[in-house]
């Protein structure tokens, strides 16, 4: 893993110098050890990427040539993006993958999915069809209160993920199937509305605290880091 990190990482400090140097503007990034993911401007028409030169390059005759052949800055960007991330490490093979690839147009990484709208991007809670249908078992040795705190906190995080343009009937099939789950480790119908309420009433705390917060609801790390300071602060008197 710490090789594998090492080597992801000499990738992705080329991978941005490359952008740097062909004035390509990164608007979002992040690499998960063999998995990545980036929003970036489209490239305009006649773009190519040149591996001598280690630049995306637009010239006059491929603008020529990608208007004849209708060709799409989305395509075009996808395709010599994948040939530029192939060319830094010669052990290193990318595929590439964007909305229009999936079904339902939304690109899932690890556990939640994005898609762009009008206003941005969105994003709600994703799991792969082969996760476990089942969470911390009833019948684990662990102590109650322990896996109750860690069942609430799991049905938290999934909200967590969740963006404000994802709809009730959406959110409402997710506390379905975390529901499912309880049932199938073994809780009973009790203390199943017991997890998922305590983790209901505690999403609505937190949309009332984000309301008297300005509304934000995710802090910037130094908003974040003046909060733990503040909080620090109160602890010391």
């Amino acid at each position: 893993m710490a090789v594998s990190r090492l080597v992801m990482q000499s990738w992705y400090e080329e991978y941005r110098k490359i952008l740097n140097v062909s004035n390509v503007r990164e608007l979002l990034g992040g690499i998960y050890v063999d998995d990545g993911r980036a929003i970036v401007r489209k490239l305009e028409l006649g773009t190519r990427f040149n591996e001598e030169k280690r630049k995306f390059i637009t010239t006059k005759e491929c603008k020529e040539i990608d208007e004849l052949a209708e060709e799409s800055r989305e395509n075009l960007t996808e395709r010599e993006f994948r040939k530029m991330m192939n060319t830094i490490n010669n052990d290193l093979e990318f595929t590439t993958e964007t909305e229009k690839d999936f079904q339902n147009s939304r690109l899932p990484t690890l556990s939640f999915e994005l898609w762009s709208t009008e206003n941005g991007l969105a994003h709600s809670y994703f799991e792969k069809e082969m996760r476990s249908q089942v969470l911390t078992m009833k019948r684990s040795s662990m102590p109650e209160k322990s896996k109750f705190s860690i069942l609430v906190n799991e049905l938290n995080r999934r909200f967590e993920v969740m963006s404000e343009e994802v709809t009730i009937d959406e959110k409402v099939s997710v506390i379905n199937k975390f529901t499912q789950q309880l049932v199938n480790s073994g809780y009973s119908y009790l203390q199943t509305k017991e997890i998922v309420l305590s983790s209901l009433k505690g999403e609505i705390t937190k949309k009332k605290r984000r309301k008297s917060d300005g509304g934000k609801r995710y802090l910037s790390n130094s908003r974040n880091q003046d909060k733990k300071e503040i909080n620090r602060s109160s602890s010391l008197v």
